[in-house]
């Protein structure tokens, strides 16, 4: 489908643009609404960054054998998901350029987004908007980025909200898809079979350096616009957390730093959404990744016995990815949280300001 930026630019950005130079003008007065500009959040808290598509996203990008690729070092973070028949790694490398990647051969078709401000990597399934696919507005709201859908009347969507903040579809949620984030090593020794996004991209883009590597520093307080409250100080502002929603603004993070004690792996039991669930951790990895403990696995429990992941009933061997690889188990797989997503810190709690954490005590 070939992107309608001129309806885009021409019917919804311009009026959120002027509101926000309302906002920029001083005090309330003359503030538009919401309701004046189809947004369901208030016009002050969108930023404008870059022109719409300036960052350019993808559709079906190449993808190659693992052995293919030159540009990812081992510990290179990856977003690791399963379309189909097809495993698949969307490293950070490729995303920090482009945001946003449309998969259109996969049933759903699926869209893997990611923004750099926020550190945060979801997937979702595109029946919400039609299967038309995403682009990015080069808005940002609560310094995540705002993606848009590029039909003739489109809306604006929150990639954290995973919902549609202005246009036809305000109040519309996306539906999101399981991935797990892990170094690329991690990935490809878990998947030696699986695809990865070529560096051939058709865009000039140095693919091996992250452009913004000091803004991800732990304890880097920086951001590029500024939040309506002060960052959330319980915790480092850029760590990775792993957020599980609670569909308000609750919901249970799992600092990395927290979960990291030295181990190799780790295994958490704990409730969130109202169901009991286990976290997984790798350490090498750096992965963590969440799982219902329902319908078979509703009585399981697991433990780390000799540096391995062990549910008590069985003694099978489980991993990260929620697979089983030895025991009486071996080859079945735990129902992860597809809620759940890693993201920093300091933007969890933005659009979570009554998170739960969790702590070892």
């Amino acid at each position: 489908m070939k992107p309608l930026l001129p309806r885009v630019c021409f019917w919804l950005l311009p009026m959120i643009l002027l509101a926000l130079a309302a906002c920029d003008s001083g005090g309330d007065e003359g503030r538009a609404e919401p309701e004046d500009t189809g947004c369901i959040i208030p016009t002050r808290l969108l930023n404008d960054s870059v022109p719409i598509d300036a960052i350019p996203a993808l559709t079906e990008p190449e993808l190659v054998n693992a052995d293919a690729v030159d540009y990812l070092q081992d510990d290179a973070l990856v977003l690791g998901l399963h379309l189909g028949d097809l495993t698949v790694a969307v490293p950070h490398n490729i995303l920090n350029f482009h945001e946003v990647i449309n998969f259109n051969r996969t049933t759903p078709r699926v869209a893997v987004t990611f923004c750099p401000l926020t550190g945060s990597g979801l997937a979702f399934d595109r029946a919400a908007i039609d299967d038309a696919e995403f682009g990015v507005s080069g808005l940002i709201y609560l310094n995540n980025n705002v993606i848009y859908d590029r039909r003739g009347e489109p809306s604006l969507w929150s990639q954290m909200g995973a919902l549609a903040i202005c246009g036809e579809a305000a109040n519309t949620t996306l539906r999101p898809l399981a991935l797990i984030e892990m170094t690329w090593e991690g990935w490809r020794t878990l998947y030696p079979d699986t695809k990865v996004i070529s560096a051939n991209t058709g865009f000039e883009r140095n693919y091996r350096v992250d452009p913004i590597v000091e803004y991800k520093e732990l304890h880097d307080n920086t951001l590029l616009f500024p939040l309506p409250n002060p960052i959330d100080t319980r915790r480092p502002p850029k760590e990775r957390v792993l957020g599980i929603p609670d569909g308000g603004v609750g919901g249970l993070a799992f600092p990395l730093e927290a979960l990291d004690n030295g181990e190799p792996v780790r295994a958490i039991h704990a409730t969130a959404q109202g169901s009991p669930l286990v976290v997984l951790f790798d350490r090498a990895r750096r992965a963590a990744a969440a799982y219902h403990l329902t319908g078979d696995h509703a009585q399981r429990t697991f433990a780390v016995r000799n540096g391995q992941i062990i549910d008590t009933q069985t003694e099978s061997v489980w991993q990260v990815d929620g697979r089983a690889t030895g025991g009486p188990l071996e080859g079945n797989h735990l129902t992860p949280i597809d809620e759940a997503y890693v993201a920093f810190w300091f933007a969890w709690a933005a659009f979570q300001p009554q998170t739960e954490i969790w702590t070892d005590e």
